[in-house]
């Protein structure tokens, strides 16, 4: 995948063979105050959005920030509806476990949208790729 993006946050890449987005999160996120992760979190789905593609690769193994209820709903109702152009999304699980559960949660409560958009939860970018391609 060809980098097309760093910030001290996320990194976005992108793969032309496979219209693939990808977006990886870091651990600094953790650093930061609610505000500022909405307004980080807002920028980089724009961002990554810029270059078309057909599936997206959301890779959390870095990412540490404690997701509240209320931020999981924000999160569904703001950031996602940025990202419905995508055929498949899949999640890759971040390595903290509070984290990650978060991230379960999150895609749990997207299903619950009747959105018919494919979603999946794996554990390494091999096994996304392999996952959006099939």
């Amino acid at each position: 995948m060809k980098k097309i993006l760093e910030t001290p946050f996320y990194t976005i890449f992108h793969d032309d063979k496979n219209s693939i987005n990808m977006i990886r999160w870091t651990s600094k996120i953790l650093i930061i105050k609610e505000d500022d992760y909405k307004t980080g979190i807002i920028e980089a789905f724009r961002k990554v959005n810029e270059t078309p593609a057909q599936y997206l690769i959301i890779d959390n193994t870095d990412a540490v920030y404690p997701i509240t209820e209320t931020l999981q709903d924000w999160i569904v109702e703001n950031v996602f509806p940025l990202n419905k152009h995508y055929k498949k999304i899949v999640y890759i699980y971040p390595k903290d476990f509070l984290t990650s559960m978060n991230i379960e949660e999150i895609v749990k409560k997207l299903s619950q949208t009747g959105n018919s958009q494919k979603r999946h939860l794996t554990g390494s970018v091999e096994e996304a790729v392999e996952w959006l391609l099939s």
